[in-house]
């Protein structure tokens, strides 16, 4: 990297101290410890990752603290200050992990190397990206640059329940100018995606004895016949309710405690949760009321029968907003460059089609914090699937842009 002459162009001295302090050993030591634990979200290994981080930190010299979120679970959130007089950039990636599905043939957490990519559960969401962000920083620290700005490094729990880790940093007044969020994104600059609501939808229905089941209402049928309109509402790319939607879990039986023992009776309550992803222009409040009209429609099919919708609230799981940053703000066009001269390539901007359909932390930190930021990492391609594996080259390519990046952005 970095040889030829179109990628030599933009290059100080200072630039070049900061890329060779990027150990590439150092960087696949650290991937590897971090897959290495279990870190799934909520688990106890969520604290393990923390502390392990915390000390790592302190040891490469940078001030760090740790923030509950709640009881055994916390942030930390490390700073390599600044001189003063400069500007305060966020660096911020999730430690906890999606739980392993079926189909691996590989140790979801034994950190394996093959073929110059690293296999294991969250190498891809989003310990590349975490990896790629702390050495970044430790970069610059070796160096022994002086930048005017502070970094803060925010490695966060409970993305993956949305965002409850973020928004506990935001209500405890961690600000910046600006925000790089390392999310996997295939190293592409990510401008746009969609929000994510979850809701509960349950149907209830009439029990009676199959001999006579045409007097009563399934209610496990009856939300085949939602989850069919669900499907049938959403559209990728114009003005619909939602974008994208999936039935993450779906439970019947009879009575509200779901008893399955007798499926010689038709089940009077089912109750599936659904993930909606919403466009710009869409809320929590929109989405509900759009909903409860497409069940409607069920409803008048099957005299009799309930539907009831409902949001997932907090503290079981947070909502996110859609996301979005103008191309043009300084910290777009200070990523890009970066990584025109890290790759000699011109970035693509993923806004399409027109925007993603993941959600992430970029929600909160743009609207509860107010920040403009930007959506940039490595992997993506085999994200929370079965052998999930990251392109270590990637890793580093990434680490470097963001050390250019904190360079221009802090100085």
């Amino acid at each position: 990297m970095l040889s030829g002459n179109d990628r030599d162009h933009g290059i100080s001295k200072q630039d070049r101290k900061v890329l060779e302090a990027i150990d590439s050993k150092e960087l696949v030591d650290l991937l590897k410890r971090l897959v290495r634990i279990p870190s799934i979200s909520r688990s106890k290994e969520e604290s393990e990752i923390g502390l392990f981080l915390k000390e790592y930190l302190e040891k490469i010299g940078l001030t760090v603290s740790l923030q509950e979120v709640e009881k055994d679970r916390f942030n930390v959130i490390a700073t390599l200050k600044g001189l003063g007089g400069g500007r305060t950039l966020l660096l911020n990636g999730h430690m906890d992990v999606n739980s392993p599905g079926a189909g691996w043939t590989k140790d979801p957490f034994g950190g394996v190397i093959e073929e110059g990519y690293m296999v294991g559960m969250g190498a891809v969401n989003m310990k590349g990206g975490d990896t790629a962000l702390l050495m970044a920083v430790h970069a610059v620290k070796k160096a022994g640059i002086a930048l005017r700005g502070d970094v803060i490094l925010s490695f966060v729990v409970g993305e993956l329940q949305g965002g409850i880790g973020t928004i506990r940093m935001l209500e405890q007044g961690v600000r910046a100018d600006a925000f790089i969020l390392a999310e996997p994104s295939e190293l592409l600059v990510l401008i746009r995606h969609t929000g994510m609501v979850h809701i509960h939808i349950t149907t209830i229905g009439r029990t009676c004895h199959i001999s006579s089941q045409e007097k009563g209402i399934n209610a496990i049928q009856s939300m085949y016949d939602v989850i069919r309109r669900m499907e049938e509402s959403s559209g990728e790319g114009g003005s619909k309710l939602f974008e994208r939607v999936n039935v993450g879990s779906i439970r019947g039986g009879l009575s509200e405690e779901y008893h399955t023992w007798r499926p010689s009776l038709l089940a009077d309550y089912c109750t599936a949760t659904f993930d909606f992803r919403i466009p710009p222009g869409q809320t929590e409040g929109t989405l509900l009321e759009g909903i409860r009209k497409i069940t409607e429609k069920v409803r008048e099919q099957r005299p009799g029968l309930e539907i009831k919708a409902e949001l997932v609230k907090p503290p079981s799981y947070y909502h996110m907003p859609p996301f979005g940053v103008d191309e043009n703000e300084e910290i777009v066009r200070l990523l890009k460059k970066s990584h025109r001269v890290v790759t000699g390539q011109e970035p693509r901007i993923a806004d399409f089609p027109p925007y993603l359909f993941f959600a992430s932390d970029a929600s909160h930190l743009s609207t509860q914090g107010e920040m403009p930021g930007v959506i940039y990492g490595p992997g993506g391609e085999t994200v929370s699937q079965p052998n999930e594996r990251i392109r270590i080259d990637d890793v580093l390519t990434a680490a470097k842009v963001y050390a250019l990046t904190i360079l221009r952005f802090c100085s």
